[in-house]
């Protein structure tokens, strides 16, 4: 009942917010002018951003397709026109529903099972399914409230951006460029700012395991260190993001027929 009670608060938050700024939508879709916004006019390249070489080749303009748009993680290269709050909206769920974060739920489920850690419901195999089921509302609500709810009301991009090549720059920089991606991010305007979306979303996820997690581990305490293992799983899922293309590539080299 508490799961459900939760699920409803944060639909009906969405749905109020993605409503009361319609007339925003509509602006935006003729958005043409900000540096990440396609065009057919040469635009100024965007803000140098920690970790990126001054020597950044300059990024391409394009008009994905709205499966593209609303994708997370955007190739190398490639910028993309500001979303729409319901854009941002679709984005959240997509990226909720996918199979990476069923991966992470799993994961995350898997370690906790075999070391007996918070949550604590048991090592037994209903604990391990009372596990998986808080890990992937856990997932899920920080997804929703962080790229959908939060990214709207602060209007911040929830793509991550793969530097990739284009910035002519070592994996070093690369590296530090993904990771700081949780503290850092564009804005829709085509700026830099503190990634407040991601940090409000991972504290407020956080903060709903207080109404289903086992009572012994709801304290505050433990509460603040979660959101710390959330942010650091964040860093290393960006870091996945950044490099996997490369290992793919590498591996295709070495089997040209394949």
């Amino acid at each position: 009942m508490k799961t459900l009670i939760v699920f409803s608060l944060v639909t009906i938050m969405c749905c109020g917010l993605i409503e009361g700024q319609t007339k925003e939508e509509k602006q935006s879709k003729s958005f043409q002018g900000l540096p990440n916004a396609p065009s057919a006019v040469a635009n100024p390249a965007p803000p140098k951003i920690a970790g990126e070489s001054s020597e950044r080749v300059e990024p391409v303009r394009t008009q994905p397709n709205r499966l593209e748009l609303t994708h997370r993680v955007i190739r190398s290269g490639i910028i993309v026109p500001p979303l729409t709050p319901s854009e941002k909206f679709e984005l959240s769920i997509r990226s909720a529903t996918s199979f990476t974060a069923l991966g992470s739920a799993l994961f995350g489920a898997g370690t906790r099972h075999l070391t007996d850690s918070r949550p604590h419901y048991g090592t037994d195999k209903a604990g391990f399914g009372e596990r998986l089921g808080a890990a992937s509302l856990k997932q899920a609500s920080e997804e929703v409230l962080s790229y959908g709810v939060y990214a709207s009301l602060f209007r911040e991009d929830p793509h991550y951006y793969v530097l990739g090549k284009t910035c002519n720059c070592g994996i070093k920089d690369r590296a530090i460029y993904s990771a700081t991606r949780v503290f850092v991010t564009r804005t829709d305007a085509g700026g830099k700012s503190v990634n407040w979306a991601k940090m409000a979303g991972v504290a407020s996820s956080s903060a709903l395991t207080l109404t289903y997690y086992p009572g012994r581990d709801r304290d505050v305490a433990d509460t603040l260190s979660g959101i710390g293992v959330s942010l650091g799983m964040s860093m290393v899922s960006n870091e996945m993001h950044e490099f996997i293309g490369d290992a793919i590539s590498k591996i295709r080299n070495k089997n040209p027929d394949k």
